[in-house]
């Protein structure tokens, strides 16, 4: 047997093992995409055209299944499902993917299935997910960005789950989400029916200090407060338009991206130390997010 033929036969194994585990979704608005089991009952697909409390049909290998949405989390590109059935699990893989590296987009479009190989064109550093405070490592890869494997399953070169891919997350390339953080994401809406997000109530934008002030913090970026919603926690805490906000919570702010992570579920009506500039002097302030509606 050929190289060729061995690595050939590999990818037909693992795909044929993963192929039970992916599904096709077919949404109200009949917005087909693909889905993929992460619990024996629990499906996650894109979010696309499918909203909280909405029965799908799905469609598994050799049945058809009814599933209910238990909630969408937009910013991701995820909705979580839930079908009343047992349906078999991919195994989960436990590391990030390196650039380079083999991996095959496995989705469904109604009774056949849809195997794309390719390797993983770009990492990048970080991937916050707003309202479950977690971040995480995002790949984009080579293969073809074609409807059918809108929330299909990315698998590495053993056969285990290291993604969900999205096509609505960066235009025209297939994203894959890790899927450490789309757990995470499921895990909030079975608990809560979303991803709910903290929210201080500012308009912000990067700013960078003067030389003596940034060598005396050690920093060169804040954010300058440009807005403040009145009865907000940031109105409620004393912040003021002009502040410049170093750090939430012992963690240092140089973008409003930085802010955005840190504002997760877990934040909202815990009190945390806001530190600030104000007029060259630094303060600390106690601040206790509300949850954003």
């Amino acid at each position: 047997m050929t190289t060729l033929s061995m690595v050939s036969e590999a990818v037909r194994e693992l795909v044929a093992a993963a192929q039970a585990s992916v599904v096709s979704v077919l949404g109200p608005q009949h917005c087909a995409a693909s889905g993929v089991v992460v619990a024996s009952d629990l499906l996650v697909t894109s979010a696309h055209g499918v909203e909280r409390g909405e029965t799908v049909e799905v469609a598994a290998v050799g049945k058809r299944l009814r599933a209910e949405c238990l909630g969408v989390h937009a910013r991701a590109d995820l909705a979580v499902l839930r079908v009343d059935d047992e349906l078999p699990l991919i195994a989960q893989a436990n590391s990030p993917l390196a650039l380079g590296e083999f991996v095959v987009a496995l989705g469904r479009s109604g009774e056949r299935s849809s195997a794309r190989p390719g390797f993983v064109s770009s990492v990048f550093g970080e991937w916050k997910l707003s309202g479950a405070a977690a971040v995480h490592r995002y790949v984009e890869t080579d293969i073809a960005a074609v409807s059918g494997l809108a929330g299909s399953a990315l698998l590495n070169a053993h056969g285990d789950l290291v993604g969900i891919n999205s096509l609505a997350l960066a235009r025209g390339a297939l994203v894959a989400l890790p899927i450490a953080g789309v757990l995470r994401v499921v895990e909030l809406i079975r608990e809560r029916g979303r991803v709910s997000r903290g929210h201080l109530g500012v308009g912000l934008q990067p700013v960078r200090l003067p030389r003596p002030l940034a060598e005396r913090l050690g920093r060169e970026f804040g954010l300058i407060v440009l807005s403040v919603q009145p009865a907000s926690p940031a109105e409620r805490a004393g912040v003021l338009l002009g502040d410049v906000m170093l750090a939430f919570g012992g963690d240092p702010l140089s973008r409003v991206d930085d802010l955005e992570g840190l504002l997760g579920g877990d934040s909202v009506g815990v009190e945390r130390e806001l530190s600030l500039l104000r007029a060259g002097t630094e303060l600390q302030l106690s601040v206790k997010p509300d949850e954003k509606g």
